[in-house]
C-alpha cells in the first residue's frame, strides 16, 4: 500500500482477502490482531522468528543431506534402497529426516507427510516386523531384506542384487572337470584332484565361494538346480542332523528374493552344496578322503 501510495497507484482490492471462511484471512484479520494486543510489534517478532528457523532449516537440511548420502545404497522406478545398519546409527531427528526424504523422492507430490507414519517407519527401522514388511503411507511399504531396508511402491522391480542365481525351472548337468554359467555373470567350475591334507588349502579353506567334498561321496555327474519346496539339508557342522533348507536360508540371512533361485549342487537328489554357504555333511572330507572335487563359485 505504501508503495502504491508513493508512485500514485490505485491498486485492485480482491474480495477474497476480506472472507473470514480462508484460512489465510484468519489469520491476518483477527489472530495477528489479537496477538497485537499482547505485544504491538509483533509482526517484526515473527519476521525474526521466520528469518532464525529458515537459517536453523538450512542447516537441518544440509546435515539430513549428508545422512541420506550415506544411508543411500540405491534407487530405480518405484523404490529406494537405504542401509539399515547407516540408518540405525543415526540420532532420532535424523532417521526421521531420512525417511521423510525417501518419501518424498517417491512421492514428490505429496504435500505433508504424517508424522504418524513417519514414527511407524522409525519404530520399524529400530525393530522389524516379523513378516519382513509394513505398510507406510500413500500406497508405500517398507520391506525388510537382510541389511538392507526398501521403501517401495506396490509392484516395483527390486532390481538390485548381485547374486549368483539360476533361471527359473533351469536345472544343469556339472561335469568333472566342467563349468556351468549362472545369472548376473557368476559361474561355477569344478575339478577332481588327490587329497593330501588341508595344508595346500589353508588360505582357501574358509572362503564361502570354494567347496570340498568327498569324491567318492558324490554321484557323478553333479547337478544344479534350485531348492524344492520343504527340502532338507544335513549342514556340516551340526553332525548330520538336517533341516529345512528355507529355515536354513533365514539362519544366513539370504534374501527372501533370491531363495527361490539360489543355485544348489546336487549329488543325486541330495543337496551337496548350497553354493556360496556350506558343503553337506555326507559329503564333508575327512579322514580317509583320498580324492576330492573342488567347487568354485565365481564371476569370470
Amino acid at each position: 500500500m505504501q508503495y502504491c501510495q508513493e508512485h500514485q497507484l490505485e491498486p485492485t482490492h480482491d474480495p477474497s482477502n476480506s472472507d473470514l471462511t480462508f484460512f489465510r484471512n484468519r489469520l491476518r484479520h483477527e489472530l495477528i490482531p489479537t496477538l497485537g494486543q499482547y505485544n504491538p510489534r509483533v509482526k517484526e517478532a515473527l519476521w525474526r522468528m521466520a528469518q532464525v528457523l529458515g537459517g536453523d532449516q538450512a542447516v537441518l537440511e544440509e546435515v539430513t543431506r549428508q545422512a541420506w548420502a550415506s544411508c543411500l545404497c540405491g534407487q530405480g522406478a518405484g523404490y529406494v534402497m537405504l542401509s539399515l545398519v547407516s540408518l540405525r546409527g543415526l540420532s532420532l531427528g535424523l532417521q526421521r529426516g531420512v525417511l521423510r526424504t525417501a518419501i518424498d523422492c517417491l512421492r514428490p507430490d505429496l504435500r505433508d507427510i504424517d508424522f504418524a507414519a513417519v514414527e511407524r517407519a522409525v519404530a520399524w527401522v529400530n525393530q522389524p516386523p516379523h513378516t519382513g514388511q509394513a505398510g507406510l503411507v500413500s500406497g508405500l511399504s517398507l520391506y525388510f531384506e537382510g541389511w538392507r531396508l526398501f521403501i517401495l511402491e506396490s509392484g516395483a522391480i527390486l532390481t538390485e542384487g548381485d547374486w549368483p542365481l539360476i533361471s527359473a525351472g533351469e536345472a544343469g548337468v556339472l561335469t568333472v572337470p566342467g563349468s556351468l554359467p549362472l545369472e548376473n555373470g557368476w559361474a561355477i567350475t569344478c575339478e577332481e584332484a588327490n587329497f593330501d591334507g588341508w595344508e595346500g588349502l589353508s588360505a582357501l579353506k574358509n572362503n564361502p565361494y570354494h567347496a570340498w567334498l568327498d569324491a567318492s561321496a558324490l554321484s557323478l555327474p553333479l547337478r544344479l538346480r534350485a531348492a524344492h519346496p520343504g527340502e532338507r539339508l544335513e549342514p556340516l557342522g551340526m553332525g548330520g542332523h538336517s533341516m529345512k533348507l528355507s529355515d536354513f536360508f533365514i539362519n544366513q540371512g539370504l534374501p527372501r528374493r533370491a531363495r527361490p533361485n539360489w543355485p544348489l549342487v546336487c549329488s543325486g537328489e541330495q543337496v551337496a552344496w548350497v553354493c556360496g554357504y556350506r558343503p553337506a555333511h555326507p559329503f564333508r572330507v575327512n579322514e580317509t578322503t583320498q580324492s576330492v572335487v573342488h567347487l568354485h563359485l565365481h564371476k569370470p
